[in-house]
């Protein structure tokens, strides 16, 4: 089994910069307006094709300046049947991504990727 326990975004919608842990179950509370959903729209940007950011979701600081990309780092680890992370990927996984399994500095295995999407006024977001 594997899990995603980190979740890392940049410039998107009211997102500044995050960094989030995730556990087994994470629960976002919070105010309206608070950037919930837009963390939720951000693992969903990353992890399939069923949304195309627009203009409005790449973030707008305090002084008005847009950025000019957004990113979404993931990072997937090994678990176990319990949901415990486990030092190993299972070797179908190291089969399936044989480049890109790292070790942390536990030598603990990982996988993360980076989802990128900046924006051009002429092509809209590339």
């Amino acid at each position: 089994m594997i899990a995603i326990d980190r979740l890392r975004i940049g410039g998107f919608r009211s997102i500044q910069s995050l960094e989030v842990p995730l556990g087994n179950s994470t629960v976002f509370i919070g105010s309206n307006n608070c950037g919930k959903t837009s963390v939720l729209k951000a693992l969903q940007l990353a992890l399939s094709d069923e949304y195309v950011p627009v203009k409005e979701d790449f973030h707008c600081g305090c002084d008005g300046q847009v950025v000019e990309e957004i990113y979404i780092d993931v990072r997937f680890v090994p678990s176990n049947d319990k949901g415990e992370r486990i030092a190993y990927f299972d070797p179908i996984w190291t089969k399936v991504l044989p480049f890109t399994v790292q070790s942390d500095r536990h030598h603990k295995e990982y996988f993360g990727f980076r989802t990128r999407f900046t924006w051009d006024e002429k092509k809209a977001c590339v």
